[in-house]
């Protein structure tokens, strides 16, 4: 990294410490490192983290312009370098979705009908309406790494209370065969 805040901050997270000394040496560590937005709370007092530390992590979001990126992501600007796109997922979790253009169109349309197809899709599988062997759907097979694996993954663990009970689903997070070989082996291709 080449900015100036990022050699310190390197040198500070060398320096071991437990969150019981923290709280020892910062006895308002929770009003200070608690935030609260509308019904969400967020504690990072528990971060083995110290003050100073939090300083650092601050002034190099400010250094590496977190959030003049965070306003382009948001403004569905061509910030995703590798692809040359705009990163639009954020779009994609916006109700409604912002008028975003991409590829010299609004994409918020395309959003919408996405949203409808893949509620009619999942209606379908939890109502064993889907797919056309007239058998339902009994397993859901997720292969994705990163994100991609750990989102729905949560999710799923999230709402396991609302889970169909027909409904089995697997994670498959690696191009291990193994791995894949352990999750076929459990399920039958023509209902999952």
């Amino acid at each position: 990294m080449d900015y100036p805040v990022w050699q310190e901050l390197a040198k500070n997270s060398q320096q071991p410490i437990t969150i019981q000394q923290l709280f020892d040496q910062e006895p308002d560590r929770i009003s200070q490192l608690t935030l609260q937005v509308d019904q969400l709370t967020v504690d990072l007092s528990k971060q083995p983290i110290p003050a100073a530390g939090w300083q650092l992590l601050f002034q190099l979001a400010q250094q590496a312009q977190v959030s003049d990126w965070r306003e382009r992501m948001f403004a569905g600007e061509s910030i995703n370098v590798s692809e040359q796109r705009p990163v639009l997922h954020t779009a994609l979790r916006a109700f409604p979705p912002p008028q975003i253009a991409y590829q010299e169109q609004d994409i918020s349309q395309q959003i919408q009908t996405a949203r409808s197809r893949l509620k009619q899709f999942t209606n379908q599988v939890r109502q064993g309406s889907w797919p056309q062997t007239g058998k339902p759907i009994t397993d859901v097979v997720n292969i994705g790494i990163g994100g991609s694996y750990l989102g729905p993954q949560m999710a799923v663990q999230a709402l396991a209370y609302q889970q169909h009970p027909r409904l089995k689903f697997h994670f498959l997070s690696n191009i291990d065969g193994h791995a894949a070989d352990l999750i076929f082996r459990k399920i039958n291709p023509e209902t999952s």
